[in-house]
Order: C-alpha cells, then structure tokens, then sequence
C-alpha cells in the first residue's frame, strides 16, 4: 500500500468520524431545543400559577373583610333589637 493510499484511508476515516460527530452534536441541539422550549413552559406555568396564588389569597382577605363586617352588622342588628324591646 501506498503512502498515499494510507493517507486517503485515514482521511476518509476521520471524515467519517467527523459526519458521526455532527451528526450527535445535531441530536444534542435538538434535546438542548426541546428542555429550552420546556423550561420556557415550566416558567410560564410558574408565573401563572403564582398569578393565581395571589389571586386567591385577595379572595380570602376579602372574604375575611366581608365576613367581618357581616358579623358587625349582625352585633349591631342585634344591639339595636335590645334596645328597641
């Protein structure tokens, strides 16, 4: 075999090598793209869900307001018929 030859075969080996190499640098792109997009979600989720917490936490102060000044307006009804009778 020719010098030549042998520089040819090694050549086409690494160029092999090479196609192999891109080829898995592709498929890892490819993942790195997929758990970029589902990180994105996951905060959009993330955010709306705090969104939503806080939401209800001002539902339930709310609800503790009204249920206060319900409980104030029964005192008071009930104050006022005392000293009605």
């Amino acid at each position: 075999m020719e010098n030549n030859d042998i520089i040819y075969d090694t050549l086409v080996r690494i160029e092999k090598k090479c196609d192999e190499q891109a080829q898995q640098i592709s498929q890892i792109d490819r993942r790195l793209a997929v758990l970029e997009s589902t990180a994105k979600e996951n905060k959009d989720l993330a955010d709306r869900l705090a969104k939503l917490e806080a939401d209800k936490n001002k539902i339930i102060g709310m609800k503790e307001v009204f249920i206060c000044i319900f409980s104030a307006i029964i005192s008071g009804a009930g104050i006022y018929i005392s000293l009605v009778k």
